[in-house]
């Protein structure tokens, strides 16, 4: 600190920023302009050493130095980091990091690092509205791009002024977002009995000039809380979203989707800390939610979907998740439903498309049985494919009713089967699971034919 203030400490170590900061601007050629692009890697370390040891008797902060190339490097998080400067080069690629430590809790008072400028708001763009938010609840939020002019003033030379820029304000990693951030909300119905449950987890937590802001997640990323708090006026809101749950396991979101159809008028919500006695919870009046019509359709037709999911999960032991359902074709999602079925003991009635035919490849020591002009009943094994994985569900009955054999040959790739290709009258077969005698009917339109196996092909 003495040699800081007195004996010129303070000027050899800014002769060191600048020499520091000349190497990181990578175009240049001279003094103040960079490094001299004739410098090989030996000699430019030479140089990074050398002034080193100077920044290393900086009494507020301590300076950790990163080279790479291509992606900029995230942030990194330890203790008593401040702030973290990049510098790249767009034509290389090339980037250099400096990352500033704070050596003591007096180092910000003593040389802080402000940042003073302006955003510009263009008419009608709602980023004004997103302002509005960051003011008065803490909301997280990125400006658009180029809208932040200002000035960085920060120790190593590594502020400077700031044009046409992007900003973010984001949850800091590691935050404080107070005791038991583990919650348990259950929805009770007039009757007071539990009708749904998840757990939620507390992950962020701001305020602001009108009051406080909290946001919770369900465990498994379904859906996520926001609520806000208006200490001055006395009143809360309540937004909900989904999440991404793509990977997650099927049942716990389904569940948690299942939850936020309960969430309607006439039911309230009871919250306690995750691992303790729910009914010893706090009630919570704001679960029920009047929800657009057409969220209630989207959030049906996900409940639907997964619950195949959910009855086929029930049928195999590989662990099934969730696909990337902005993938999923409207075949993939139809052989779900239609497999659910015959598990859950339906049978089913499927159409294939015209001047197609059935194709059915058997052994053939089975030649003799297949009596044409009858019923045929043969096992097919049940295959559905999940997020890149073919489940073989077990054995199918299939039913073929006055079947026409259209041709019949060897296997061409399977020594010792036959292939067969049929057609039926009306371009239909069931399915069902062998033994269930007493399966309901289910029909399926024209163009949802299930693929156990292949049977529906090209004539």
């Amino acid at each position: 600190m003495v040699d800081y203030y007195l004996h010129g400490g303070r000027d050899r170590i800014q002769d060191a920023y600048q020499a520091l900061a000349a190497m990181f601007a990578l175009p240049g050629g001279g003094p103040g302009g960079g490094v001299d692009h004739q410098l090989n890697a030996a000699q430019l370390v030479e140089r990074i050493q050398g002034a080193l040891p100077v920044l290393d008797g900086d009494p507020h902060y301590r300076y950790e130095l990163r080279f790479g190339e291509d992606q900029f490097p995230p942030v990194p998080s330890r203790p008593n980091l401040v702030m973290s400067w990049i510098a790249g080069d767009k034509r290389t690629g090339r980037w250099a990091a400096v990352d500033v430590i704070a050596r003591c809790a007096a180092a910000v008072q003593e040389r802080p690092i402000t940042i003073s400028g302006s955003f510009t708001v263009a008419p009608g763009s709602g980023f004004g509205e997103t302002l509005r938010d960051f003011f008065g609840y803490g909301t997280p939020f990125t400006s658009p791009q180029g809208a932040y002019q200002g000035q960085v003033t920060a120790p190593g030379g590594v502020g400077g002024p700031v044009k046409n820029a992007t900003v973010t304000i984001a949850p800091v990693a590691g935050g404080d977002l107070g005791e038991d951030s583990g919650l348990h909300l259950e929805v009770i119905d007039a009757g007071g009995n539990t009708v749904a449950e998840v757990d939620l987890d507390r992950i962020d937590r701001s305020q602001g000039s009108d009051g406080a802001r909290v946001v919770l997640r369900e465990e498994h990323g379904t859906f996520i809380f926001e609520d806000r708090y208006n200490l001055s006026g006395g009143s809360g809101t309540r937004s909900v979203r989904l999440g991404d749950f793509t990977g997650q396991p099927v049942d716990p979101v389904l569940g948690a989707l299942r939850f936020l159809q309960a969430c309607r008028p006439g039911n309230t919500g009871r919250v306690s800390r995750r691992n303790t006695p729910p009914e010893l919870g706090l009630s919570d009046p704001n679960l029920g939610f009047s929800w657009p019509v057409q969220w209630q359709q989207e959030l049906a037709g996900l409940v639907e979907l997964l619950d195949a999911l959910s009855v086929i999960q029930r049928h195999t032991s590989r662990r099934i998740v969730v696909p990337d359902l902005n993938s999923l074709t409207p075949d993939q999602a139809n052989n779900w439903r239609l497999a659910a079925k015959i598990l859950q003991g339906k049978e089913v009635t499927l159409t294939y498309p015209s001047e197609q035919c059935l194709i059915l490849d058997l052994n053939a020591d089975l030649d003799a049985e297949i009596v044409l002009g009858q019923t045929l009943l043969l096992a097919v094994p049940l295959i559905v494919a999940v997020a890149g994985h073919e489940l073989d569900l077990g054995p199918v009955e299939m039913r073929l009713s006055s079947s026409t054999l259209v041709a019949r040959g060897s296997h061409p790739q399977q020594p010792g089967r036959t292939r067969y290709v049929f057609t039926t009258p009306d371009r239909r077969f069931q399915l069902r699971r062998p033994g269930d005698q007493q399966a309901t009917q289910q029909s399926a339109e024209p163009g949802e034919h299930s693929d156990p196996r292949g049977q529906s092909q090209p004539n």
